[in-house]
């Protein structure tokens, strides 16, 4: 449903696994709740509408966790291009992540992730891992007055480019830098 009810992430991902190698998954003006993540598979193409809002209804825990796209580092989708719409994390106290990018050759433009979670909720709007990612005209919001809660944190990878985006870190510095696993971190980051 459209209506901000139910639970959209099973007919999305769905649609997702229906949708042949390349073929693009539209999702329409309306408010979409999400009661689980939404998982890329390789060739995943997403266009969602301008007026297009993905809503976390669900608490994922900490770290990787409980994210709208790619629940964990272990589910990897290469060639992955996302466009459009909102992804939140409204003013609850679902913690994780927003967005996870996690796989290689991924492509996200022109969209806002806000992550507006209540303060001890802790939630980043958009983590980074993997090769060859590049995040452009998009807006990222990590939750305000809460340590560590990026607008984009960047955890492994190389060649990754974010251009023309605004980035906003909550209070703190953690946005679209190394900030988990930094004594061994070597990804190249191009702001």
């Amino acid at each position: 449903p459209s209506n901000g009810t139910g639970n959209a992430a099973t007919a999305i991902n769905q649609a997702i696994n229906a949708a042949g190698m390349g073929d693009t998954v539209y999702v329409p003006s309306g408010v979409y709740l999400l009661q689980g993540s939404i998982v890329p598979v390789n060739g995943t193409k997403i266009f969602l509408d301008t007026n297009a809002e993905m809503r976390r209804g669900f608490d994922g825990g900490t770290g990787w966790s409980g994210a709208l796209v790619n629940p964990n580092t272990a589910t990897l989708a290469h060639n992955v291009l996302l466009r459009g719409g909102k992804w939140s994390n409204p003013g609850n106290t679902y913690v994780g992540r927003v967005l996870n990018l996690a796989g290689n050759r991924w492509l996200v433009e022109k969209m806002n992730i806000v992550s507006w979670a209540k303060p001890g909720a802790g939630s980043i709007a958009m983590g980074i891992q993997g090769d060859d990612i590049v995040i452009r005209n998009c807006r990222a919001v990590g939750c305000p007055g809460e340590a560590g809660q990026a607008g984009i944190r960047v955890t492994g990878g190389k060649r990754i480019y974010i251009h023309d985006c605004y980035m906003e870190a909550g209070d703190d510095t953690y946005c679209a830098f190394p900030t988990e696993n930094v004594n061994n971190w070597g990804a190249g980051v191009d702001i």
